[in-house]
């Protein structure tokens, strides 16, 4: 299930912000999200996997401050239930619906 959640992330990044993450509060939050998850799915080289993902969602960040956020998603993963991941990043259940979302939200939140 991981691996479909950080396909259905980066599919709501694209969608709400386009190729590139905002240098500000909400990108990097919404960073944060993506990198905890993909570190949980690439087991053989997750630091690397989320610099690499890092970097190209929001290149305004550099390679160091990136491998301190990868590391740090790894020591503390976050797992989210479905509702409160959709919650966290502003997926209603009309844009779930609409993006074919599987495993984020159910629409019990709404």
């Amino acid at each position: 299930m991981a691996i479909n959640r950080v396909r259905e992330i980066r599919k709501w990044l694209e969608f709400q912000y386009g190729q590139v993450l905002p240098e500000d509060d909400a990108g990097r939050d919404d960073l944060l999200v993506l990198i905890n998850y993909v570190v949980q799915v690439n087991r053989g080289d997750p630091i690397g996997a989320a610099v690499r993902e890092t970097r190209a969602w929001s290149p305004w960040l550099d390679s160091t401050e990136a491998k301190r956020l990868a590391e740090e998603a790894l020591q503390r993963p976050i797992k989210f239930k479905a509702d409160t991941l959709a919650r966290r990043l502003g997926v209603t259940q009309e844009l779930r619906i609409l993006l074919g979302f599987k495993t984020i939200g159910t629409g019990s939140w709404n």
